[in-house]
């Protein structure tokens, strides 16, 4: 269990907002992709109950970015599901139009760049107006960098990569993870990434078939913790 199991065992039932109970049942997505889920799960999320609920709506941002994340990998590379996106864009707040923007700095295409100007065009809210620049920015590089192309550097970096692994099912992002056992991150944040693992090695089964498929690509030393943490996790 992750990112919303935590919150699941620190918030009291009543305090849940609506979307938590599916939000929580995608975090096994990979097993059966369905993109229309992605439409479905966005467009609850859009909604007053959630959108505006405590927890979706904090300060920082980083509940509602971690969703939008594994919402913007599950759109990713179907057009039909970015255009059903985009359409919800104009008729949400600040809040939801930052969620979208999100999912779409992942699976944006060359017709999103496009949207984004017209967007740019007519949009005066100062907080949209800062993330469509920054979106545009990502999509318009010259390589788009996810948080699967870099080091881990805080908690939050380690919430991102378990979404895009619950929305793919692939071991770029584990490998992420997998590097914090040997790399210069807090104390707090490479404890977080071990828990994390263990916990997740027992909910999700490929999670241990990929892990020992890739084990030859890991350093020695890497190798030997990540066995370690198998064996206490699985036994083998």
């Amino acid at each position: 269990m992750l990112y919303l199991a935590i919150l699941l065992c620190l918030l009291q039932p009543q305090q849940h907002p609506p979307i938590l109970p599916e939000a929580t049942r995608m975090m096994k997505y990979y097993e059966n992709p369905d993109p229309q889920r992605g439409v479905k799960l966005l467009k609850e999320l859009l909604k007053p109950e959630n959108l505006d609920h405590p927890m979706t709506s904090r300060e920082d941002g980083h509940v509602l970015s971690v969703l939008c994340e594994q919402l913007g990998y599950i759109a990713k590379g179907h057009p039909e599901i970015v255009r059903e996106y985009e359409k919800l864009f104009a008729g949400t707040t600040p809040t939801g139009k930052y969620g979208i923007l999100r999912t779409l700095r992942i699976a944006g295409d060359d017709q999103t760049k496009k949207q984004l100007d017209t967007w740019l065009a007519g949009e005066k809210n100062e907080q949209t107006l800062k993330a469509l620049e920054e979106t545009k920015r990502i999509l318009t590089a010259p390589k788009r960098e996810m948080n699967r192309d870099r080091a881990v550097r805080t908690g939050k970096d380690l919430d991102m990569l378990w979404a895009d692994f619950f929305a793919t099912g692939e071991y770029a992002p584990i490998s992420r993870i997998l590097d914090t056992f040997e790399s210069n991150v807090p104390p707090g944040v490479k404890s977080a990434a071990r828990w994390s693992l263990e916990s997740n090695l027992k909910e999700h089964p490929k999670l241990v078939k990929l892990i020992k498929e890739h084990l030859k690509e890991r350093s020695e030393a890497n190798k030997a913790e990540v066995e370690k943490l198998l064996e206490n996790v699985t036994g083998t």
